[in-house]
């Protein structure tokens, strides 16, 4: 609730939610209104809660994820004492050619049957793993569109620090194995995560380097002129 300053959004809030829980079918608004029972005179309301912004986002997410840790305490997957955070992304492919965020993007699952490049949303998901008998399932903390949007023309944020200003929405998370694709093994990624006090598990690009850090005091350090060992 602390995150809308009004009742009646919040109220609309929670119906949007258990509509989309109890919906009959894929049909949109009107799924909602018809799983609800609203009848016909509520679609436009809920037309107009997901049209304007009705709560403070970043408030929603760090409420969410405080309700999540602490309700889900005893189930949450735990290494060497660390929650387990899943980071990825996810597009979805979209119809509408003047919806907000919608932009050209490469197919992630190629077939001889689909084309190479679809048009449609990008969004970074960040989810805690919970284990609940014998499986664990991915509770989503917050998920936000990665690409389409630019604040400013001048907006040259990379994909990657996006996704860490989508974790630091959070708030302040307890040390944490972070579980990413090898598309986030970067030092950009990693440093910023490495700076909250989590750790980072992905696979290494093909394309990377390892070299053995030398020490700054030994002599091999700087030898003559150009580029340092």
């Amino acid at each position: 609730r602390g995150a809308f300053p009004r009742e009646a959004s919040f109220m609309w809030f929670q119906a949007a939610v258990i509509g989309l829980i109890i919906r009959p079918d894929d049909g949109g608004v009107t799924a909602l209104v018809r799983g609800l029972g609203l009848g016909e005179r509520a679609y436009e309301s809920v037309i107009k809660h997901f049209n304007r912004v009705s709560c403070d986002m970043g408030t929603l997410a760090r409420l969410w994820t405080v309700a999540v840790l602490s309700m889900a305490d005893q189930k949450l997957y735990r290494v060497n004492g660390r929650i387990v955070i899943v980071a990825d992304s996810t597009k979805g492919a979209k119809t509408g050619r003047r919806m907000p965020g919608v932009k050209l993007l490469r197919a992630s699952e190629q077939s001889p049957i689909e084309a190479e490049f679809i048009r449609g949303h990008h969004v970074h998901v960040a989810a805690v793993v919970a284990s609940f008998g014998e499986h664990q399932v991915a509770i989503p903390l917050i998920a936000r569109l990665c690409e389409g949007i630019k604040l400013s023309p001048s907006d040259r944020t990379t994909v990657r620090a996006k996704m860490v200003q989508i974790q630091q929405e959070l708030g302040t998370l307890p040390p944490s194995y972070v579980v990413a694709d090898r598309y986030y093994a970067s030092g950009e990624y990693i440093s910023a995560m490495l700076a909250q006090g989590h750790h980072v598990i992905c696979r290494v690009k093909s394309n990377a380097v390892v070299t053995e850090r030398i020490d700054p005091t030994s002599d091999n350090f700087r030898r003559g002129s150009g580029r340092p060992r």
